[in-house]
C-alpha cells in the first residue's frame, strides 16, 4: 500500500521560514475559531467560500493575498505543478490549539489535486489514520519549514488532526494550499 502523503523537512530554510512567520503572525487579522485557533482564509478570485458541514459551517469573504502566501503559493506550482486557488491559514497559539480528526473532503475542493500544508513557527505533531474501522493513527512531526502534501484522494480515505499537545510550547502557523473547483458566477 502506498503511502497517502509525503514530507520534505526544510523545504524553506529557517531564517527565511522564522522571517515569514513573524511576518504573518503580525499582519494578518486572524479570526477565532471556536477557540481553538485562529484562522484566515485568501483565495485568487473574489466570490465567498463556504467550508465545513452541521455546527462547523462558515462562509469565507475573499480576502486579499499576503506577499509572503502568494511566494509561497509560486513556489508551490513550480516545485508540483498544480495552482492552488485557496489557502487557509491556521494560527495555534500554544499546545492546547489544535483541531480533531477530520477530513478536507469539502466538495468545492478540486480532489483530483493535492493539498499542501507548510509549517512556520514552532513544529506539530500531525496525525493521519485510514477511515475503517480500527484503523490506528501514523503520525509526522511537522518541523519550520517543512511541507507536508496529502496526495489527491487521501481526503476520501483518511482522516487526519494536530492534536492538542501540552509539551508544545510555541506557536505554529500552518498554511494549507487547496486547489479549487471552478468558483460559479
Amino acid at each position: 500500500m502506498t503511502k497517502p502523503c509525503y514530507y520534505v523537512d526544510r523545504w524553506i530554510e529557517p531564517q527565511e521560514a522564522e522571517y515569514q512567520f513573524t511576518t504573518l503572525k503580525a499582519e494578518i487579522p486572524w479570526l477565532n475559531v471556536a477557540g481553538n485557533r485562529l484562522e484566515y482564509w485568501t483565495n485568487t478570485f473574489t466570490q465567498p467560500y463556504t467550508y465545513g458541514q452541521g455546527k462547523g459551517i462558515r462562509t469565507y469573504g475573499a480576502q486579499p493575498d499576503h506577499v509572503i502566501i502568494k511566494g509561497i503559493r509560486d513556489r508551490l506550482e513550480t516545485a508540483t505543478g498544480v495552482f492552488y486557488e485557496g489557502c487557509f491559514l491556521n494560527y495555534y497559539r500554544d499546545g492546547s490549539d489544535g483541531i480533531g480528526w477530520h477530513s478536507d473532503d469539502d466538495p468545492a475542493i478540486d480532489h483530483s489535486k493535492p493539498i499542501a500544508v507548510v509549517t512556520l513557527g514552532c513544529g506539530r505533531r500531525i496525525e493521519y489514520k485510514a477511515r475503517e474501522p480500527g484503523s490506528h493513527p501514523v503520525g509526522q512531526f511537522l518541523s519550520p519549514g517543512s511541507l507536508f502534501v496529502m496526495k489527491p484522494g487521501m481526503q476520501q480515505t483518511h482522516f487526519h488532526r494536530i492534536p492538542k499537545d501540552d509539551h508544545a510550547v510555541g506557536e505554529r502557523i500552518s498554511l494549507t494550499f487547496r486547489s479549487l473547483r471552478k468558483a460559479s458566477s
